[in-house]
C-alpha cells in the first residue's frame, strides 16, 4: 500500500460500490431489504426475509443517515437523505409489526410481505436468539438516529426478555446449533454487544437509568466472556466439558470471531468509563492489554502464509484444525470451510486494526497488520464489476470465488457496510 486510505478512500467504498447495490435491493413496497442474492449480486434467489439480516439493516441504513446529516460522507445523489430516512422508517415499522411472536420473541424468517415461515418442518418460529439481538441492536440505532423513543423501549422491552431467555437456557441458536452441554463464545458476545448498542441510544435520548441498566447486564457478559472464553493467549469459540478438550469442537477457534469480540469489548468498557456508569481506571489499560494479546495472536495464527488473507477456521495452536471427532454437524462446517476467505472476517479485522491505531496501542505493529489486511482485502474481495458492485463475499483458498452459503442464503447487508462507516468516522 503505498499511501494510508483516508476518509475519501472509505467515502468511495461506501458511495460508489456498497450503496447503489443496497439501495436497489430495498423493498419499499413493505419495507426491509432484499438479501437473498447469490455470492456475486447478480441474481435474487428468494424475497423471503430474514429478520437477523432485517434488524442489521435497519442498524446499518440509520447510521448511514446520521453520517450524511452530519456532512461526514457527502448525499450519494440529490434526494437520496429523503429516500434513506423513508427507507428506515418503513423498515422499522416492518420489524416492529411483523417480527414478533405473541410472547415477544423475534421471528427468524418472513414472506416478502411479513408471514411467519420456518427454515424447515421441525425448526420453531423463533430459530435464532441472534435475530432477537439483531433486531433490538437495529430499534436502537433507529431509535437513537431518528429520536423515536417508543422504538428504544421497545428494544429495552426485548432485551430483557433475551437476558431472561439466556439466563433459563430457553433459546436457539441458528444457524450454529452446538451440543447442549457446551456454550459457545457468540452467546455472551452478541448479548454484551446489543446491551452495549442499546445503552448508548438510551444514553443519548436521555433515558439515563435504563442506559445504566442495560449497560450493566452487558458488563455482566462482558465477565463471562473474561471468565470463561478468554484464554490468554487465545480465546475459546465452543467451552465444553473437560473430556472435550482434545476434540475439533474444542480446539477450532474463528480469528475474526475474536477481532470482531474484541472492539465490541473496547466501545463497551469506553463507554462505562465515559458515563461513569462503573468507573474503573484500570478498565482501558486491562481491556487494551488483553485485546493486543488475544487480537495479535488470532491475527498472526489465522494469516495464511501461503495464499493471503485470513482463514475462517484455525486450530489453537495455527493451522488447519485438528482434533478428535464427535459426530457433531457444527465438525463438517469446520472441516469443509476452514480455509476459505470470507468477507466479513478481514473488514472486522480492518477495524480492529484501526482501532488499535486511534487509541495508541502498539502503533507500528498494528499500522504493519492493518496494512497487510487491507492490500489483501481491497485487491480480491470488491466486485469487479462495477454495474453490480458490493462485494464477491466468499472466497475459496486462491481467492477464487466460492458459491457457498455462510451462516444464512443471504449477501449480508451489514459487516463490510458497518466497518466502512466505522472506519470513516475513525
Amino acid at each position: 500500500m503505498t499511501r494510508k486510505p483516508g476518509k475519501d478512500f472509505y467515502r468511495a467504498v461506501i458511495n460508489k460500490s456498497l450503496f447503489p447495490f443496497w439501495d436497489k435491493a430495498v423493498d419499499r413496497n413493505y419495507g426491509g431489504i432484499f438479501t437473498c442474492f447469490d455470492n456475486t449480486g447478480e441474481k435474487l434467489l428468494s424475497r423471503d426475509k430474514y429478520t437477523w439480516s432485517q434488524g442489521r439493516f435497519l442498524w446499518m441504513w440509520s447510521r448511514y443517515v446520521e453520517n450524511i446529516r452530519e456532512g461526514n460522507i457527502p448525499e450519494p445523489q440529490s434526494g437520496a437523505l429523503e429516500r434513506l430516512e423513508k427507507d428506515a422508517r418503513r423498515t422499522a415499522r416492518f420489524l416492529l409489526t411483523k417480527s414478533f411472536m405473541d410472547k415477544g420473541q423475534v421471528i427468524f424468517l418472513l414472506s416478502e410481505s411479513g408471514e411467519a415461515k420456518t427454515i424447515n418442518e421441525k425448526a420453531p418460529l423463533d430459530a435464532s436468539i441472534y435475530a432477537d439481538c439483531f433486531v433490538c441492536m437495529g430499534f436502537s440505532e433507529y431509535a437513537r438516529v431518528f429520536n423515536e423513543e417508543h422504538f428504544a423501549t421497545r428494544a429495552f422491552e426485548l432485551y430483557r426478555d433475551i437476558v431472561v431467555r439466556v439466563e433459563k437456557g430457553e433459546y436457539h441458536t441458528e444457524p450454529y446449533p452446538i451440543p447442549p452441554y457446551c456454550a459457545m463464545m457468540g452467546l455472551p458476545m452478541f448479548v454484551m454487544r446489543t446491551g452495549a448498542e442499546l445503552a448508548q441510544s438510551l444514553f443519548a435520548l436521555g433515558k439515563f437509568e435504563r442506559a445504566r441498566k442495560a449497560a450493566l447486564i452487558a458488563e455482566k457478559y462482558a465477565r463471562v466472556l473474561e471468565n470463561d472464553f478468554f484464554v490468554k493467549p487465545y480465546n475459546l469459540e465452543i467451552k465444553g466439558p473437560a473430556s472435550m478438550n482434545d476434540t475439533l469442537l474444542s480446539r477450532h477457534l474463528t480469528p475474526g470471531h475474536i477481532v470482531e469480540c474484541l472492539w465490541f469489548y473496547i466501545h463497551h468498557k469506553e463507554f462505562l468509563q465515559r458515563t461513569g456508569y462503573k468507573p474503573d481506571e484500570a478498565y482501558l489499560t486491562d481491556v487494551f492489554s488483553l485485546a493486543r494479546k488475544l487480537g495479535s495472536w488470532a491475527l498472526e495464527r489465522g494469516w495464511d502464509g501461503e495464499k493471503g488473507g485470513i482463514l475462517r477456521f484455525i486450530d489453537r495452536e495455527g493451522g488447519e484444525p485438528q482434533g478428535r471427532l464427535i459426530d457433531d454437524p457444527y465438525e463438517k462446517l469446520i472441516l469443509k470451510t476452514w480455509d476459505t476467505k470470507l468477507w466479513w472476517v478481514h473488514s472486522e479485522s480492518l477495524y480492529f486494526c484501526a482501532l488499535m491505531i486511534a487509541r495508541d496501542i502498539d502503533i507500528e505493529y498494528w499500522q504493519e497488520t492493518y496494512e497487510k489486511i487491507f492490500d489483501y482485502t481491497f485487491s480480491v474481495f470488491p466486485n469487479p464489476d462495477s454495474s453490480i458492485g458490493e462485494w464477491i463475499q466468499i472466497r475459496k483458498r486462491d481467492a477464487t470465488p466460492l458459491d457457498e452459503i455462510v451462516a444464512l442464503p443471504v449477501k449480508d447487508p451489514y459487516h463490510i457496510f458497518r466497518n466502512m462507516l466505522l472506519l470513516l468516522e475513525l
